[in-house]
């Protein structure tokens, strides 16, 4: 077993804002002006949504160097389906994602079967989608190839 740890520090900066450290990053969590926060940033699940792009991409980096595959450019975009009555305090509505799709577009010259091999693995072992997987939250992944 190889463990890793992840530290981060949050502190309260406004109603609904926080500022997480990790290492020597620091981000801010805000929520909408509609939500009671001041919209001066994204807010926790909007980081969810962008940090399942970010592993998508480290993943295909990756794995295509394992796989010796040429990936040239990576362009994704997601969305993220959350039912509000959830976190509103409905019983028996989940507060987390109901669903996710997720757009993958790779530009390489490599062979259909390979880029499919290359979908595949980056599927099976990227932290973000085996976390919502997990979560039971549906998630659709397309990939395409130029």
């Amino acid at each position: 077993m190889a463990l890793k740890r992840i530290r981060s520090h949050g502190e309260r900066t406004g109603v609904e804002r926080t500022d997480v450290t990790i290492r020597r990053h620091t981000f801010t969590l805000d929520e909408p002006v509609a939500a009671g926060g001041t919209d001066t940033a994204p807010t926790p699940l909007e980081y969810v949504v962008g940090a399942l792009n970010g592993c998508v991409t480290v993943l295909v980096d990756l794995v295509a160097s394992d796989l010796g595959i040429a990936v040239e450019h990576v362009v994704s975009t997601a969305v993220a389906e959350q039912d509000r009555d959830g976190i509103a305090g409905v019983p028996g509505v989940r507060t987390h994602f109901t669903s996710v799709r997720l757009d993958v577009q790779l530009t390489s010259s490599a062979e259909a079967g390979a880029l499919e091999q290359l979908a595949a693995e980056v599927e099976r072992r990227c932290p973000m989608v085996n976390l919502l997987r997990d979560a039971q939250v549906e998630v659709d992944v397309v990939w395409t190839a130029a």
